[in-house]
């Protein structure tokens, strides 16, 4: 439901007979699923993040990015294993305020990673959970935007860049965050980014949901 309600609040200041179509619509969608239950399973306690991010999707030509927070194991290699699927803890689905290029998965990363590091010093400091040597991982499916970050790619011209994002590369520095590729297939996050016809939605609930 976040990202009908993130786009109907982004027409609450010019609303068209469009715009109650899209609130009827959400109205039913909760009416349909009155009992959504969550299932947690145990694990190590360890922060996991899958991000995702949809490019020029929301009106005055802004992006929308999508975070999956939740907990599995402490795995070492994720390019070979994904994590056990978890209840999530927390998703963000946020529209990014600046219009932004083809970096919108850049801007994702950042505003997730600030939700991040909060939850993670709880975890360490507070519930006594240790987390990864190398900090939180947030697994993106955007190779250009993990080889901006972790200079992987040199940048020309990033003033711009510098002055908005370069405080994820400082996290990085810092072992708080970790930043890991994996293909968008896998991206627990893709469904909170874009709006889909009932059929996937039935498929892909139980994947989320209980119930």
């Amino acid at each position: 439901m976040l990202p009908a309600l993130l786009e109907i609040a982004s027409e609450q200041s010019k609303p068209t007979e469009a715009t109650m179509k899209k609130h009827n619509r959400s109205l039913n969608y909760a009416a349909t699923y009155p009992e959504a239950t969550l299932r947690y399973h145990k694990s190590n306690m360890v922060l996991n993040i899958d991000m995702d991010a949809a490019y020029l999707v929301l009106p005055g030509a802004r992006s929308r990015y999508a975070g999956y927070f939740y907990f599995s194991e402490n795995l070492k290699n994720y390019h070979s294993f994904t994590p056990k699927m978890n209840g999530t803890i927390l998703i963000t689905c946020k529209g990014l305020k600046g219009v932004v290029c083809s970096t919108a998965e850049t801007g994702g990363i950042f505003h997730n990673a600030q939700y991040t590091i909060p939850i993670t010093r709880i975890l360490i400091h507070v519930l006594k959970h240790p987390q990864p040597e190398l900090g939180t991982p947030i697994v993106t499916d955007n190779e250009t935007s993990k080889g901006i970050i972790t200079k992987l790619i040199k940048l020309r011209k990033s003033k711009t860049w510098d002055m908005g994002y370069h405080w994820i590369e400082d996290r990085i520095k810092k072992k708080e965050i970790q930043l890991r590729w994996k293909p968008g297939k896998y991206s627990r996050a893709d469904y909170f980014t874009k709006h889909h016809p009932p059929a996937y939605h039935k498929i892909m609930r139980p994947n989320y949901l209980l119930n």
